[in-house]
């Protein structure tokens, strides 16, 4: 059985900044479960999958943690791409999801308003570049930031 883990790196600041996906193998092997991380080769054994799967998840992060204080950011990301890990970027938009946890409903309110309105225009001033399946850009994002004074 194969999984997806998606592990969400944060900066020195505790902001954060992109997302990594992993690739989870997982086979009962004489009752008990292994669970290999097929970029890394990190692997973890347990009686049930459930079990499997969060030790594996906890020695990933536990490597991935480690390799990066020993390696620096810069090393880190060499170390990624060294092992085919993929990186997601997290867009404005993520961000500013993210925040909403810290907003009150009011805040909440007046940012999806003022998001909507400028998304609304935005498909009517391009109406041949907006196609649901692939949503505007992360530089049409940031153009609608700087107008629109969202949160980054």
């Amino acid at each position: 059985m194969q999984d997806t883990a998606t592990l969400i790196h944060r900066s020195a600041q505790g902001t954060p900044d992109y997302v990594l996906l992993l690739t989870l193998d997982f086979l009962e092997e004489a009752g008990q479960w292994v669970g290999v991380c097929q970029e890394l080769g990190t692997a973890a054994q347990s009686d049930t999958l459930e079990q499997a799967r969060e030790q594996l998840r906890e020695a990933v992060e536990l490597q991935l943690g480690e390799m990066e204080r020993f390696c620096g950011a810069e090393g880190f990301q060499d170390y990624l791409a060294e092992n085919y890990v993929r990186i997601l970027p997290i867009t404005p938009v993520d961000q500013m999801i993210g925040q909403r946890q810290k907003m009150t409903p009011e805040q909440i309110r007046k940012d999806l308003g003022r998001f909507g309105d400028a998304g609304r225009k935005w498909r009517e001033d391009h109406p041949d570049e907006y196609d649901v399946n692939y949503p505007p850009s992360i530089a049409w994002q940031d153009e609608l930031y700087d107008e629109y004074g969202l949160p980054k």
